[in-house]
Formats: structure tokens, C-alpha cells, sequence
């Protein structure tokens, strides 16, 4: 935005109306100022609002009331999941999905991968929660190449013009989220129609996916139990 030189509202104004010859001068200057300050404030007041929204960060987790059968739907935007000794080396991200016509302890995980190697059919998303490990079949028929805009994205488009990623869906608990919010160390492994690719979700990370799983979490199910 470009500088503007209103300061307070009225610093810098020339004065307005002064009734020279009549001894009134200072207050007939200050009344003009008052004037063009009060005329100011709507406008100043958008500026800073727009400010704002300018400055704000994009919200990530969404929620929306669905225009055709009112359930409330609430949706997380997909999240790095990078490799374990490198935070630029990041191939998967996950998202989540929430419906109010979904049973109660119920989550749609959005799983997307960057390449060309399409995410395979089968129990193709596998976790290994502090040793314990655990494989989720996708709902999907088919492997998704970017499901564009809606609900399950948080209105985010998964893939860019390239269209170099895949992408699935999979059902998951609200305990196994617990779980990997409270894991100090949970691996990632996401099966390929030839190979795999891999991630690592850790305990304070730089990496938000953990936070935004909690937000996610406290918004559907509220509070998350500390691992004891």
C-alpha cells in the first residue's frame, strides 16, 4: 500500500474556513479540522481493515453449512509431511474432512502425493505409531489426479497446472487422530503404482501438520487428552 500523509486524520490539512477579522481564527481552524477528521474516519477505518485482511494469513481450517442438506461440514487444508532429516524434502500432504451426517468418531483423511506415480488401490496408506504399525484402504475407487475445488480441499486446488500429483481419500478414527497428535514419532508410508513415498510426523516439528490436526481436532471433538 502506498504511504499517505492523513496521520492522525488531519495533520497536514490547510486550514479551512477561518473568519479573518474576527478574533476566531484558532478556533474556527481547529472546528474545520475536527471537520475533515470525523468525514475521515469511515475511510481511515477501511484502510486499516484492509490492511489486515491483506496481512492476514489464508485460514486453513474451514467450516461451511452445506446450501443443500444444512450439515456442517468442516475441512482442513492438506499439510506437508516431509522427510525425517529434511524439512524441504516433502512429498505428501494430509488433510481432513468432516461431515455432521458422518458417524460421530469418523474422519475422512485426504492423503496427496507430488509425482507422476499415481497413489496405488488397496491398503495403500500405512502409519507406524510409536512401533505400532497400522494400513488404511482408500474410499476412493480410483486414484484422484487433484480434486479440485471443494469441501474435502478447504476450497484449495491440490494439484497446480502441472497436475503432477495424485490424490485419495481414507477412513480414519477419531482416536487414531489422538494418537498421532500425541505419538512422539508417527512414520508416514503412502504406496505408488510402482514404489512408495514416505514422511515423518514429529512431536514439535517445524512442519505444521500436527498443529493443524489439533486445531482440527479441538474444533470437531474438542479438547485433545495430554498422552500420559
Amino acid at each position: 500500500m502506498e504511504g499517505n500523509d492523513e496521520g492522525d486524520g488531519y495533520a497536514g490539512q490547510r486550514p479551512v474556513c477561518i473568519l479573518k477579522g474576527h478574533g476566531n481564527e484558532r478556533h474556527d481552524d481547529l472546528s474545520a479540522q475536527r471537520t475533515v477528521y470525523e468525514m475521515r474516519k469511515p475511510f481511515l477505518l477501511a484502510l486499516l481493515l484492509l490492511a489486515a485482511g491483506c496481512a492476514a494469513a489464508p485460514e486453513r481450517l474451514q467450516e461451511s453449512i452445506s446450501p443443500f442438506d444444512g450439515a456442517r461440514e468442516i475441512s482442513l487444508e492438506p499439510s506437508l509431511v516431509c522427510q525425517e532429516k529434511s524439512t524441504e524434502t516433502c512429498f505428501i500432504r494430509l488433510g481432513l474432512f468432516k461431515r455432521s451426517t458422518m458417524r460421530p468418531d469418523s474422519v475422512i483423511l485426504v492423503v496427496v502425493v507430488n509425482g507422476t506415480k499415481p497413489i496405488a488401490g488397496g491398503k495403500s496408506l500405512h502409519f507406524n505409531v510409536d512401533g505400532e504399525v497400522s494400513a488404511f484402504e482408500s474410499i476412493d475407487r480410483k486414484t484422484r489426479y487433484g480434486i479440485g475445488k471443494g469441501p474435502h480441499t478447504s476450497g484449495t486446488e491440490l494439484c497446480g497446472p502441472s497436475g503432477s500429483c495424485s490424490a485419495r481419500r481414507y477412513l480414519v478414527t477419531r482416536d487414531f487422530l489422538k494418537k498421532l497428535m500425541q505419538a512422539d514419532k508417527t512414520a508416514v508410508r503412502v504406496d505408488l503404482a510402482g514404489g512408495y513415498l514416505g514422511g515423518v510426523l514429529l512431536k514439535g516439528s517445524a512442519t505444521p501438520v500436527l498443529s493443524d490436526f489439533r486445531q482440527f481436532y479441538e474444533r470437531v471433538f474438542g479438547p485433545v487428552d495430554e498422552k500420559t
